[in-house]
């Protein structure tokens, strides 16, 4: 469930309530309108949100956006924040000649950093005692696990994209991002390709690899132990036919590629993918010192 907390400055005059059976896009969906008095004309709303429950969202409010945060303090501190992370490169020869291309060029350029940081989102809450927490979209159950968790990415084109540029310009964030795939390994039993907030099984391939891969190689996990977690959840990933990862995986493995006409699909991109994916797998069994694979 997606827990809400909100809290006006303007007294509310009327609520109500409704519940949507089905308005073509989502099923048993709920609705809330809330009236003022007329003589009303701007409200500030503080809201809280949370996938654990209703109290976490007021926590999560409470921390986030305090009481006499103002919505000019809060864009300018979001601003700070960007600003501070697109100034972390710099481009020094943009290689047009007139002065137009060169502005359009940059703005190309913090366009796209900007949209390159935005995924994945971190899953996660902090509980009454500061620590990370999470509500897992891979338990039957629905239950709460401790730790942090990363969701809404797919790695098939962020494996050379996304992932190689926030190693460089903002390795803490990346390190924390693969402690959240982890997470989802130990909650799933798989690495997923594509998540949102669980396994969506799209995308072809399993590049996944490639990015923990990388991550091993570079030293981006804390430890040993999760280091070596790591290892294991992309070698597992090699013979794993869960979700969409390796399907073909028999004929893969017999005829070194994953041919047409048995209806597997994605013939050459699996082919592709799968090679590229093995190979960063083998350099970083070279990295762990594991000569048997």
């Amino acid at each position: 469930a997606h827990h809400f907390h909100m809290e006006f400055d303007e007294d509310i005059k009327e609520f109500k309530k409704n519940i949507f059976r089905d308005d073509k896009m989502y099923r048993l969906g709920l609705e809330g309108i809330v009236s003022f008095d007329e003589s009303v004309t701007e409200v500030n709303i503080r809201i809280g949100t949370s996938f654990i429950s209703a109290e976490q969202a007021s926590l999560n409010l409470e921390r986030e956006i305090p009481p006499g945060t103002t919505f000019e303090g809060l864009r300018e501190m979001s601003r700070r924040v960007w600003n501070d992370l697109l100034a972390r490169t710099e481009l020094r020869d943009i290689g047009n000649s007139t002065s137009e291309e060169g502005d359009f060029a940059l703005r190309t350029w913090y366009t796209n950093l900007y949209r390159a940081s935005v995924y994945p989102r971190m899953n996660f809450e902090y509980d009454v005692s500061g620590d990370p927490v999470h509500y897992s979209p891979y338990d039957s159950h629905g239950r709460i696990f401790p730790g942090v968790l990363s969701t809404d990415s797919g790695f098939w084109d962020a494996y050379r994209t996304v992932y190689p540029l926030g190693s460089i310009i903002r390795a803490n964030q990346t390190a924390l991002q693969m402690d959240g795939w982890l997470n989802a390994y130990k909650e799933s039993g798989h690495l997923p390709g594509w998540a949102s907030p669980g396994t969506r099984g799209a995308m072809t391939g399993n590049m996944q690899d490639a990015s923990i891969a990388d991550a091993i190689i570079k030293g981006l996990f804390a430890d040993d132990d999760k280091a070596n977690l790591a290892y294991k959840a992309i070698l597992d990933d090699t013979e794993s036919m869960k979700a969409s990862n390796r399907k073909g995986l028999k004929e893969y493995e017999s005829m070194g590629y994953v041919p047409v006409g048995r209806g597997i699909g994605d013939e050459v991109a699996v082919t592709l993918n799968y090679a590229l994916a093995d190979f960063s797998v083998a350099l970083a069994a070279t990295e762990r010192g594991d000569s048997a694979n």
